[in-house]
């Protein structure tokens, strides 16, 4: 599995980087928490409380966006947008 994520302040890019994790007998989203773990980890992110509307957009697009009130602590960011990779 390849996630793609990208933080942006305005219209600029501040961060950007993919991870990749193998694929495990593990559930998809165990794989996609996983990822997502990893990627706020090397980005220095802190991790962003998951919601419904982030499940739907995920199912529907296959990436989501994250915005600051999803955070319990301060960010220097507007958004941060994950995306699954085939």
């Amino acid at each position: 599995m390849r996630l793609e994520g990208t933080a942006y302040k305005g219209d600029s890019r501040l961060a950007m980087m993919t991870v990749e994790i193998p694929e495990t007998s593990e559930s998809f989203s165990h794989n996609l928490d996983q990822a997502l773990l990893q990627l706020c980890k090397i980005l220095n992110l802190p991790l962003p409380l998951w919601l419904k509307k982030n499940t739907r957009e995920f199912a529907t697009f296959r990436q989501t966006t994250f915005f600051p009130d999803q955070y319990t602590e301060p960010v220097n960011f507007d958004q941060f947008y994950i995306k699954l990779i085939d």
